[in-house]
């Protein structure tokens, strides 16, 4: 709030793009966890996101977003002219692409996740972690092999899509 107010105060707040959001959601019992970065439940991968950009109107936004959509919604409006895919997974969230899939990791696992389903994986074969399948709202998926067999092939696509984004030693 202060610096909210020192923006409107100083008459900055109309120039001012603002970002309110965490890293996390944190976990009270609610499926047996206590924290965050122990598993992919809602409380734990849900976080607010408020966003004061000059000129735009109050909405909410209700369908799935990710942290990856904040430069694709931000840049182009700083002057970047080039198009989000060359720097971002992400999609613009006051535009009209709504995301239909997002990526989630943690130290031990990723996670595909979709409005139907969270598809979550060990990163690598040492991890004493297992392959899981619940529903999106964590509840134990009862047509697994069918649901995820629909699914499996764009998760896969998407992984090997984010080779854009990395870089070795060898590369610039």
């Amino acid at each position: 709030a202060r610096v909210v107010n020192y923006l409107k105060t100083e008459g900055l707040l109309k120039n001012t793009m603002v970002i309110i959001t965490g890293d996390h959601g944190e976990e009270f019992m609610e499926n047996g966890n206590w924290g965050h970065n122990s598993e992919f439940t809602e409380q734990q991968i849900r976080v607010p996101l408020i966003l004061w950009i000059p000129g735009e109107s109050p909405q909410e936004i209700k369908h799935m977003t990710s942290h990856l959509d904040i430069p694709a919604t931000l840049l182009p409006r700083l002057g970047v002219r080039n198009g989000a895919s060359t720097y971002s997974l992400g999609n613009d969230l006051l535009g009209p692409t709504k995301r239909q899939h997002t990526l989630i990791s943690g130290w031990a696992r990723v996670a595909y996740v979709n409005e139907e389903i969270k598809a979550i994986f060990p990163i690598s074969n040492r991890s004493m972690n297992r392959s899981y399948f619940p529903t999106k709202d964590d509840r134990p998926l009862t047509r697994e092999t069918s649901l995820w067999s629909r699914k499996r092939g764009r998760m896969f696509e998407i992984f090997h899509n984010l080779r854009a984004f990395f870089q070795t030693k060898d590369q610039p």
